[in-house]
Formats: structure tokens, C-alpha cells, sequence
């Protein structure tokens, strides 16, 4: 054999050997990127099961359920062009894992029905209008274009409630407002400790309305935030501060008596009720789920996107949760809840349009 032949003989074999090394190579990172797709799914539906059964009950939990969900959609960034690239049938498990995220576990409604009651149609507004950026003209502006029959805001002195809503019946409780069209009676009013405040803070008012169709009680609530003990578990670098677990927990056991203490002063016996505000606390909540099973949420039943209605500002990371609810009880059924215009609040204001049923 010539010199020549010897020199292309080797060549080839050098060739096969390099691409067969290449392949091998290739293939151990799509097994290992097909390992790590499942594994991201599965993480992704113990999340959301962690959420569901966790929250305000174990502390992991309750920082998710008040923390940016979204961030956990992050490493699909990076897996979705790999799938393109090393496997793309990994794309239906990504998928899945994509829409666990963005469905339940972000908290996605779509109103599957609009068809409800067929009695008088009831439109309901509530805000917190608390910060120093709220604007009591846009305020002015939402309620009157908003054509609402009945207004709950907290955080709202008695002036701005009176400058905002002329000529309506106003009934106020320090600074949580029940205003509407039509007569109200104010029915009681409660006020709780919310740390780190040093004095009680108005918590819930309760009236009783005079509707043409008839009377409901409507009240305007304010349950006290976990913002302090989220803010004290931050830590920019160590990223969690493990030494104030206690405080969070001691926090979130004020949230559960304050949400049972409310939740039983509600109670509306034979009228139809609704209960508008600032709940400081997402659905997903534990507390939410025990105390106001008997309430059907507006937003859940007939809203459509994600609801969300504060801006939470941590550490300088902003983001929002939905923590402001409209709930009804009796013969009322939320047909349309939808999220109004930003007056300058660090909360948007929450609409929505119920009927009594006949």
C-alpha cells in the first residue's frame, strides 16, 4: 500500500472516531436534557401542590404564595431553545409544565359562564386607596365613569370619601368607607392590633343597604398584612433570613385569628351579603379557604386573567399578587368582575356587576 493510501486510511478511521465521538457526546446531553425536562415538571406540579396545601400553614409556602410565581417560568428560557435544538419532543413536557405555571398555579380565571340571576343588577367598587401618589381626582373619575351603585374603600380618610362621592350616603369606620346611592345603616364596626402599629386599626364595617329590590348587608374590610415579616425574611445577601422565621409565623397566626375574628362578626343571618376590600391574603390561602367557604369570590366565578390588584415592593423588587376580593353570599351571583382603572394607589381598584336571583 502507498504512503498516500496508508495517510487517507488513517484519516478516515480518525474521522469516524471523532464523529462517532461527537454523536456520543450529543446524545449523553439529550438524555440528559430528557431527564431534566420531567424533572422540571414534576418540580413545577410540587410547587403548585406545596402551594395549595402549604400556604400560611408552613412559612416556604406562604413566601410563595405571596412571592412573583412567575419567576418559576424562568428556566423555560433556556430549556424551550435547548428542546429546539437536542430533543424536540421534550416540547410537550415543557408545555405541560408552562401551563401548569400559567394556569393554577399563577392563578389564571376564565368566567366559563356570564349567565346568572335575572334580577336588578348590582354594580359593586372597591379600593384601597392608602399611598401617597393616590389621586383623589382620578378617584373621582373611577367612581363616576364606573357608574357604581355601591363603594367600599379603606385606607380612605372621611374628606376624600366625601369629596369623591358627593350627595351619596357615606358611613365610615376611622378609615374604612361603605358608601352608595341608596340609605345605608351603619350595622357595627371592628377595630383590631395590626403590628407594628402601636394602636387598634379599623378592620371591618359592616351596614346594611337599602336596595329598591330589597336590603343586603355590605361590608368593607381591612386584614392586617404580612408585609413586615415577608420584608424581614429578605436578605440581599444571604437571600433568605432564616433567624426571623418566628416573626412570619408569629404574623401569619395574627392574619388566621383576625380572618376567623371578622369572618364570624360578618356573618350576615338572613340577607344576602357582600364583603369588598383588602383581605391581604390570595385565594390560595389557607385562611382564605377556612374562613369564607360560604362566600362565592366575583373574580374566581366571573373575572378573566390573573386579578392581580396590590403592588408589592420588596427589597426593590416590585411585582403584584391578588389580595383584594369582592365575595357574595345568598341569592347574589357575580356576572362580571373585572379590574378598574390605577388612581395612584399601590392597589387597583375591583369592579363587578351581581344580581339577585328571584
Amino acid at each position: 500500500m502507498s504512503i498516500s493510501g496508508n495517510l487517507f486510511s488513517m484519516n478516515r478511521r480518525g474521522i469516524g472516531k471523532t464523529g462517532r465521538a461527537a454523536h456520543g457526546t450529543q446524545g449523553r446531553w439529550a438524555r440528559w436534557f430528557r431527564r431534566s425536562t420531567k424533572l422540571y415538571l414534576l418540580l413545577v406540579l410540587a410547587l403548585w401542590l406545596l402551594l395549595h396545601l402549604g400556604a400560611d400553614r408552613w412559612w416556604p409556602a406562604t413566601l410563595i404564595l405571596f412571592g412573583p410565581r412567575w419567576v418559576f417560568a424562568l428556566p423555560l428560557l433556556l430549556l424551550a431553545p435547548l428542546a429546539f435544538r437536542l430533543d424536540r419532543s421534550q416540547l410537550l413536557w415543557l408545555g405541560a409544565a408552562a401551563a401548569v405555571i400559567f394556569i393554577p398555579f399563577m392563578g389564571l380565571r376564565v368566567p366559563l359562564s356570564r349567565k346568572g340571576a335575572d334580577g336588578a343588577t348590582i354594580r359593586v367598587l372597591t379600593c384601597n386607596v392608602g399611598g401617597p401618589d393616590m389621586d383623589r381626582e382620578s378617584l373621582a373619575r373611577l367612581i363616576r365613569e364606573s357608574d357604581a351603585d355601591i363603594v367600599a374603600l379603606q385606607e380612605c380618610a372621611r374628606e376624600t370619601a366625601l369629596k369623591a362621592l358627593p350627595g351619596w350616603t357615606l358611613v365610615t369606620e376611622e378609615r374604612l368607607v361603605v358608601a352608595a346611592r341608596v340609605p345605608v345603616t351603619r350595622a357595627q364596626g371592628r377595630r383590631i392590633m395590626h403590628p407594628p402599629r402601636q394602636w387598634p386599626r379599623a378592620s371591618a364595617l359592616q351596614c346594611v343597604v337599602h336596595l329598591p329590590e330589597g336590603d343586603l348587608t355590605f361590608s368593607s374590610i381591612h386584614l392586617p398584612s404580612p408585609r413586615q415579616g415577608l420584608s424581614n425574611m429578605l436578605d440581599r445577601k444571604r437571600l433568605l433570613n432564616l433567624a426571623n422565621v418566628p416573626l412570619l409565623k408569629k404574623e401569619t397566626e395574627l392574619r388566621r385569628r383576625t380572618a376567623e375574628e371578622i369572618e364570624a362578626l360578618l356573618r350576615p343571618g338572613a340577607l344576602p351579603a357582600v364583603v369588598a376590600g383588602d383581605f391581604n391574603m390570595p385565594v390560595e390561602s389557607a385562611w382564605y379557604r377556612r374562613f369564607w367557604p360560604a362566600y362565592s369570590n366575583a373574580f374566581s366565578k366571573a373575572g378573566f386573567g390573573y386579578g392581580f390588584t396590590e403592588k408589592i415592593v420588596l427589597r426593590g423588587f416590585e411585582y403584584r399578587v391578588r389580595i383584594d376580593h369582592i365575595l357574595t353570599r345568598g341569592d347574589l351571583v357575580a356576572e362580571r368582575c373585572w379590574i378598574g382603572m390605577d388612581v395612584g394607589s399601590d392597589h387597583l381598584p375591583l369592579l363587578a356587576e351581581i344580581r339577585r336571583s328571584r
